[in-house]
């Protein structure tokens, strides 16, 4: 298991508290019965946790999970009719996105898709000034086994390797940069916990094992 040690770094996190459901980090698609949900729904669990953060007001609605499950449903059946084997592409994470802006009277436009020069100064321009937390893919990578490494942070400066994802969304609520490098680590919301995914090690599975339009960001815009 691989270890990461940052020297003097910058710490930038949302401003408000994040999703928390029962002392969870972010929803949790393992908490539905439904199996399409709890197999594939990490698109709908990104989505849902997306507009609980961005719209004032709705967070302490939700946070139990008989209420966020309730909430989940209505969120499907509203924005998702069409629901596709394997999750919900990103093209129509964002067209559910701009409805929802839409009938907010919200101030945003989401696209998908960042180009890989972009991407990072996108999730730090999400964070650091909109305030916005940023949906991002771990894409299929069909011909390759490769996997992108998740970390969990053992003391101020170090983060150790606990699992791994491929073939998901979640959700960047962070991101701690080492001074003078390119080294930056993102703070992401997945399975209801909180870990952490080497920039560089996702800019080299878009290289390597998937491309930018599978494995990138919900870009999110102000009007």
């Amino acid at each position: 298991m691989k270890k990461i040690i940052l020297n003097e770094f910058e710490e930038v996190n949302l401003s408000k508290d994040y999703i928390a459901v029962e002392g969870s980090f972010g929803g949790n698609q393992g908490w539905s019965d439904k199996k399409l949900v709890s197999d594939y729904g990490c698109g709908l669990i990104a989505f849902n946790d997306s507009i609980l953060y961005m719209k004032e007001g709705l967070r302490r609605k939700f946070n139990s999970k008989e209420n966020y499950l309730t909430r989940l449903d209505m969120i499907k059946k509203d924005y998702f009719k069409f629901w596709f084997w394997h999750g919900i592409p990103g093209i129509f994470l964002s067209l559910a996105m701009n409805r929802f802006f839409k009938g907010n009277k919200m101030p945003y436009k989401a696209r998908w898709g960042v180009l890989p020069w972009n991407l990072k100064k996108r999730i730090k321009e999400m964070i650091g000034l909109m305030d916005v937390p940023a949906i991002i893919s771990v894409g299929p990578g069909y011909l390759n086994k490769r996997r992108v490494a998740l970390y969990e942070r053992v003391s101020d400066n170090t983060f150790q390797e606990v699992n791994s994802a491929k073939g998901h969304y979640m959700m960047v609520t962070g991101y701690i940069e080492e001074l003078g490098t390119e080294k930056m680590m993102m703070r992401i919301s997945s399975w209801g916990k909180m870990y952490y995914i080497d920039y560089l090690e996702y800019e080299q599975y878009i290289k390597k094992s998937d491309n930018f339009y599978f494995t990138s960001i919900l870009n999110i815009i102000k009007k």
